[in-house]
């Protein structure tokens, strides 16, 4: 079975984890997949970029002239939860405690400084009680 990114995200990561005005934008996942194995494997998977503009923070050099960026290094691996048994806003919350810990002395991240896209409607209005900018994408991202 061909499995496919959705919408435009692979574009999106793309700019979020190339383009230096987005540094140091973190990236998280929050996922119900069952089972996370299933959803580490594809990330290991996925190409999000084969730079060959040079006009980002990734570009190429002599000493590494081919830069191919899976979807597994564009992710945070402190902000990535995966468990079936556990609700969005719950994930959520998680994932703001683990954020804060990881950011020793800088600034606190808040709900507000988050943004959550997703494909259930049931999700976004979940996690937007947290004050999390949530986008709903039934489509995909």
């Amino acid at each position: 079975q061909r499995i496919e990114l959705l919408g435009s995200t692979r574009q999106i990561l793309n700019e979020l984890y190339s383009q230096e005005e987005w540094y140091p934008t973190r990236i998280g996942i929050s996922s119900r997949t069952d089972p996370p194995e299933w959803a580490y494997n594809l990330m290991e998977g996925f190409a999000i970029y084969d730079n060959d503009d040079g006009n980002n923070r990734m570009a190429k050099t002599s000493k590494n002239p081919q830069v191919t960026c899976q979807m597994k290094d564009v992710f945070d691996p402190t902000l990535c939860i995966l468990d079936k048994n556990m609700d969005k806003a719950t994930q959520f919350e998680k994932l703001l405690d683990r954020a804060n810990q990881s950011a020793a002395g800088k600034k606190r991240l808040q709900f507000k400084d988050m943004a959550f896209f997703d494909n259930e409607a049931g999700n976004c209005k979940q996690v937007a009680k947290l004050g999390v900018t949530c986008v709903y994408t039934p489509k995909g991202v």
